[in-house]
């Protein structure tokens, strides 16, 4: 499975749930790669293609610049899935990629069972 990963900075930094993303791309055995709007001072750890944009330049939450963004990076690595946090962010997020890509969307995936998702 080919999974693109959005991550988030707050306040400067990289969210510690940001790690819970490479959690879950492992645990289904995915090939990752990653959307991240911060800077070259925090950059994750992962075997995967990174896409980061400047924090200074698009900042910490401007929806329409991040979904432009996000949207880039889905047409060049064509992924199955894209994973969001459950945040503020991904909340906000996650509707407007779906209503741009017109597909469907899943919220509040807690965990996979038998190799399914188990939304609560």
């Amino acid at each position: 499975m080919k999974l693109l990963l959005v991550g988030e900075c707050r306040d400067g930094r990289l969210t510690a749930e940001t790690g819970e993303l490479f959690g879950f791309a492992a645990q289904v055995d995915a090939e990752v790669s990653m959307v991240l709007i911060g800077s070259t001072n925090d950059l994750p750890a992962f075997d995967g293609r990174l896409y980061l944009a400047d924090l200074e330049t698009y900042g910490e939450f401007r929806p329409d610049a991040h979904k432009r963004l996000v949207l880039a990076a889905i047409e060049r690595e064509q992924p199955e899935a894209i994973v969001l946090l459950h945040s503020s962010y991904g909340w906000d997020m996650a509707p407007r990629l779906a209503a741009a890509l017109q597909s469907g969307q899943v919220s509040g995936v807690v965990s996979l069972d038998d190799g399914g998702y188990v939304v609560e």
